[in-house]
């Protein structure tokens, strides 16, 4: 359905777009994670407002244009009116798109129908974040790009969010997300990429299988038996901090390399996430998924999106992915 070949722009000396290529069938739902000016020069690219793109990128065999129905972006901001009430806003989607949907059914899919009397104005944030996905419904494009779906809005909004994805793959449309959050970017799609300076890179997901795991699965922890050093070495240009265990609070593995969370600081480690699944194991420590590693003490919540998607909080308000095999092991270790 889309079809994104060797999309790259440069300014001067500066590349602003890595260059990458990109599918998405129907029904498929993508992520691309990467930084701010990256995903801003994508906006421009699937809105028409840089014509450069047009020849990269094809909707259903077709170069992309200036004014495409067949795509809806649903950016982070705009595209609400605030005097009026969610339910003059809706009806003036429909009539602007010239939808068939019902009103009530896309207020029930965005879990507004005790707002719809409600001035936009006086919504909190979230529930604001929600007409603008029910903008995209009304819309009812071929492609549906969102822009940071779920930046600090609330769980509700998160778990609305992730029905309204599963109800566009049921009708086979395709989804884009684009996000500067690396948690989002697997929580949300079922394929998540990384794109940076190097090109487009699948992020690691829990189906996923490769020599390198079984190379580190297979590793022994590099600790001479007869010292139990308890501290965890993590790098800092030419030095080298050491965290007590207790201290972190997560590590991700991305590309090969684990980056260690304190309280709200990244550095980066020494071994592999296997590796400190091994030295972490007597300290409370827990696989959530193949690219984490929590500490179960700093955990707070444990959230079920949807029937197949979980998350965890942290007392730092990180949200990390829970693989869903790993719930029941999770429950297993909590008594429940």
């Amino acid at each position: 359905m889309l079809t994104i070949k060797n999309v790259e722009k440069q300014i001067s000396d500066k590349l602003v777009l890595p260059a990458f290529d990109l599918v998405i069938e129907k029904g498929e739902t993508v992520a691309l994670h990467s930084n701010m000016s990256v995903i801003s020069e994508l906006l421009k690219g699937f809105t028409g407002r840089d014509r450069s793109f047009q020849r990269s990128i094809q909707l259903d065999g077709k170069n992309i244009s200036k004014h495409n129905s067949d795509i809806g972006v649903s950016f982070l901001k705009g595209g609400v009116y605030e005097r009026l009430s969610v339910l003059d806003n809706f009806k003036f989607y429909r009539g602007l798109y010239k939808s068939n949907l019902r009103i009530e059914d896309v207020l029930h899919l965005v879990q507004l129908e005790d707002k719809k009397n409600v001035k936009v104005k006086k919504l909190t944030y979230s529930e604001e974040r929600r007409i603008q996905f029910a903008r995209s419904l009304f819309q009812n494009p071929l492609l549906f790009v969102f822009e940071e779906p779920d930046q600090n809005v609330d769980m509700e909004t998160k778990r609305v969010f992730l029905k309204l994805v599963t109800y566009l793959k049921q009708q086979q449309k395709c989804v884009l997300i684009l996000t500067g959050n690396i948690e989002s970017a697997i929580t949300l799609a079922d394929i998540p990429y990384r794109l940076n300076e190097n090109g487009l890179h699948g992020l690691e997901s829990e189906d996923d299988t490769s020599s390198e795991e079984s190379e580190d699965e297979e590793a022994e922890p590099n600790v001479s038996p007869s010292i139990h050093f308890r501290k965890i070495p993590a790098k800092v240009e030419k030095k080298i901090l050491l965290f007590d265990p207790t201290e972190i609070n997560y590590l991700e593995s991305s590309g090969g390399d684990v980056t260690i969370h304190v309280n709200g600081e990244e550095f980066q480690g020494f071994f592999s996430l296997t590796e400190y699944e091994e030295k972490l194991a007597s300290y409370g420590y827990f696989r959530c998924h193949r690219s984490y590693l929590v500490n179960l003490e700093k955990v707070t919540e444990v959230i079920t999106w949807t029937r197949n998607a979980y998350g965890l909080i942290l007392e730092d308000s990180s949200e990390l992915p829970l693989s869903k095999n790993k719930m029941a092991t999770l429950r297993e270790i909590l008594g429940i």
